[in-house]
């Protein structure tokens, strides 16, 4: 029995036990039905004044009647008599198993041209000029980009990284932002009102509480919460994987502009001229020029792979918590 041999000791060094302390033997004398916690005197349980400190009358049925304590805290003595996981917020979630490889990077490149220097200085929002109506990447391009020798050009170029999805989506198991568990009484005296159980009270301060399916008033009770469920009811699916590389870039990747229909007589470098005017050519200015990327792309860092959800995900189960202020 519980605190027998504390009250032993306790007794041999003041003299007595406090009437607070609780025995397994007095909580069962106090919720057994039976006028047998002393003295008879024909009141039983939560009505006999020697019981006061330790059971108490709930407006509620055997049935429903119980504690709430944390997902993973054990049941305590006098709530033994089933466990109940109540949950609320449920989250929509999303897929999981999605997975991907990194793949290739790759360079283009927007061009602007101008008739001269100053039109192509004075063009920083790059609303001026005249853009290819192509983009340019590591091909020559197959016709002069200018059919004379041009004031000017501004170059923009873009790296887009690649990947490969693996996997197969799922979705992921649903989940809520509160899970409690409700422990039921497991002894139950008389000396209560009618529809009021005579239940223990615990050792530590926690609410006497009822557990009522779908929703209820929780008459004589301070506190009703019906946002309280068992189960879900999980209609979604997922759709294909899908990813995103993460990183890389075409710092090592510029513009060759040739001349008169070749490839390669002129640099323009990304790293110093993107999106910056272009017009003082190292050599005389190339007439009738092709252009093409020259460098290597910086591969991607990783990726991200992901799935779309679709379908619905509700709660079901609904439970109201009906329970005492404290």
């Amino acid at each position: 029995m519980r605190f027998l041999v504390f009250c032993v000791l306790a007794a041999a060094l003041i003299g007595a036990c406090g009437d607070v302390v609780k025995t397994d033997v007095q909580l069962a004398r106090c919720t057994n039905g039976i006028d047998d916690e002393g003295p008879p005197d024909g009141v039983m349980d939560c009505d006999d004044p020697q019981c006061a400190d330790i059971t108490t009358c709930v407006p509620t049925t055997d049935e429903r009647a119980g504690i709430v304590v944390e997902e993973n805290e054990p049941c305590p003595e006098g709530f033994e008599g089933g466990e109940t996981l109540i949950h609320r917020g449920l989250q929509p979630g999303t897929c999981e198993g999605c997975g991907c490889d990194v793949g290739t990077t790759t360079c283009s490149a927007k061009v602007w041209l101008y008739a001269d220097q100053n039109a192509c200085n004075s063009d920083v929002g790059l609303s001026g000029g005249t853009v290819l109506g192509f983009e340019i990447d590591n091909t020559c391009t197959t016709n002069p980009i200018y059919y004379s020798a041009p004031g000017g050009l501004r170059v923009d170029i873009t790296a887009t990284g690649t990947c490969a999805s693996t996997g197969t989506p799922i979705p992921a198991a649903a989940d809520w932002t509160a899970t409690k568990k409700f422990c039921r009484v497991s002894l139950v005296g008389n000396g209560c009102a009618a529809d009021h159980a005579c239940v223990p009270k615990t050792e530590t301060a926690v609410a006497q509480c009822a557990l009522v399916d779908g929703p209820d008033a929780c008459a004589g009770f301070g506190m009703t919460d019906t946002e309280w469920y068992t189960g879900v009811d999980d209609q979604r699916t997922c759709g294909a994987c899908f990813c995103n590389a993460v990183g890389g870039d075409c710092n090592n990747v510029h513009l060759e502009v040739g001349s008169d229909y070749s490839c390669g007589d002129h640099g323009v470098n990304v790293g110093d001229n993107a999106k910056k005017c272009f017009g003082a050519f190292p050599d005389a200015a190339p007439y009738s020029p092709d252009v093409r990327l020259v460098g290597e792309a910086s591969p991607a860092a990783g990726c991200t792979a992901t799935s779309t959800p679709s379908g619905t995900i509700t709660p079901t189960g609904q439970q109201t918590l009906c329970c005492m202020p404290m």
